[in-house]
């Protein structure tokens, strides 16, 4: 018969010796001066089983960062919720936008036939484009921090300051097109050049939610880069299909055409990154 002692199993690295009888069991133990209390108080150096435990870790958790912003997902979910209006209301809506991308002579019919922009979709369209354009500069914002304004502003305040300025460059090209179209005398290149590019911000607008979505939630940057990538080129397409557009016009040379490119395409892109790189 073996008899453990308290602790003993663990406080030596030998089997404890046999014992006869609970007497002499009682009788060792008093011997052995062993109490819950001393043991407790004097622990054993060496452990039967952990003695060679490797010593304790020490963790310190850090948070994750998320790039997440609650008016981002409000702002997606308008325009989200105003893309989903047109679709109801429109017939054959994401498909005429993909004919149209594919084919510029059934664009030009589908905006002849106003299959393309009916009245009152174009309103919507600009709300939605000034929304996603404003969170996408938000959230290149909050990797690089290259927004800077002259006063000290609240966020809602800075929202509202950014949309407003993507909305009079927006709408001052806008009216530059028209006013050239009104000088020059040739409204019906203009208006389809509008078109176009009433319709490219329509496509870039469809295509940057999901990515501006999945942005919100990611803990990398690989959805606003793919985000980029397609904006920079849906913004080339729509140059050249703007090209085009001024080439079907023989009343300008091609150093006119030229300067039309350098002046309402390329200049407002460059004015753009200035203030942003500051």
């Amino acid at each position: 018969m073996y008899v453990v002692l308290p602790d003993s199993l663990f406080s030596t690295d030998s089997l404890p010796t046999p014992q006869h009888g609970w007497q002499q069991a009682l009788a060792a133990f008093a011997a052995s001066d062993n109490t819950a209390d001393t043991t407790a108080e004097s622990p054993a150096t060496h452990r039967f089983i952990t003695s060679q435990l490797a010593p304790a870790r020490h963790i310190k958790p850090e948070p994750l960062i998320h790039n997440y912003s609650q008016w981002q997902l409000l702002t997606l979910g308008i325009a989200l919720l105003i893309i989903s209006i047109l679709r109801l209301t429109q017939k054959n809506f994401f498909t005429n936008i993909w004919r149209s991308l594919t084919s510029r002579p059934l664009f030009r019919q589908l905006y002849r036939d106003g299959d393309l922009l009916p009245g009152g979709s174009t309103a919507l369209l600009f709300v939605a484009s000034l929304l996603v354009y404003t969170t996408f500069v938000f959230q290149w914002n909050e990797v690089y921090h290259f927004l800077r304004f002259p006063l000290q502003l609240s966020l809602w305040q800075q929202i509202a300051a950014a949309a407003a300025a993507i909305a009079i460059l927006l709408l001052v090209k806008r009216w530059l097109m028209r006013l050239v179209g009104f000088i020059f005398k040739n409204n019906f290149l203009v208006r389809e050049y509008l078109a176009n590019t009433t319709f490219m911000n329509q496509v870039a607008t469809i295509t940057l939610i999901p990515f501006l979505l999945f942005s919100l939630y990611s803990t990398s940057q690989m959805p606003l880069l793919a985000a980029t990538i397609s904006a920079v080129l849906l913004y080339l397409f729509r140059l050249f299909r703007s090209v085009l557009i001024g080439f079907e016009s023989r009343k300008y040379s091609l150093y006119q055409n030229f300067i039309y490119l350098c002046g309402l395409e390329i200049l407002p892109v460059i004015i753009v990154l200035k203030f942003i790189t500051g």
